[in-house]
């Protein structure tokens, strides 16, 4: 019986190390898989105004996934409030399964539901109901400021 019971417990160690040995690659396996994903997933678009460009890294949501349709695209930036360059869409954007605000700080590209506007911060504001980050400055955070009132900018994908 001692035997025996060695044995069965040989044996249950060995399924368990071929088991663990096994979860391992299948947990590798799907890490690189979301990889792959996020790197296909990930977007980047230019605003283009005179001899200036801002590169922006978009996020993946409903809300960029809808603005991104939509490009390339005119419109005329204005000032707002000091703070922010706003532009407004000619229809609004999804706002499915977005949050319901945010914070936003230097360098973000958000989209504001309840006006149906887009806004690019040179500085921080606080916490704003309905506002839905699209994207964050990569490049040319520095040119914001530059966008003068009723200024037409293009913005559009940058191809890989």
């Amino acid at each position: 019986m001692n035997k025996l019971y060695k044995l069965i417990c040989v044996l249950c160690i060995i399924t368990l190390i071929g088991c663990t040995i096994e979860e391992e690659k299948i947990i590798n396996n799907d890490s690189d898989i979301e990889k792959e994903v996020e790197v296909v997933r990930t977007t980047r678009i230019k605003m283009i105004f005179r001899e200036n460009e801002i590169v922006i890294k978009m996020l993946d949501n409903p809300s960029t996934t809808d603005f991104l349709k939509r490009l390339p695209i005119e419109l005329k930036f204005e000032d707002y409030n000091s703070t922010e360059k706003i532009t407004y869409l000619p229809s609004k954007l999804s706002n499915d399964n977005a949050s319901s605000g945010m914070t936003p700080q230097v360098g973000d590209f958000a989209y504001y539901a309840p006006w149906g506007n887009l806004a690019i911060y040179y500085k921080g504001f606080s916490y704003s109901s309905g506002l839905v980050l699209l994207g964050q400055i990569e490049e040319g955070i520095e040119k914001i400021e530059l966008i003068a009132n009723n200024e037409l900018v293009k913005i559009e994908v940058i191809s890989d």
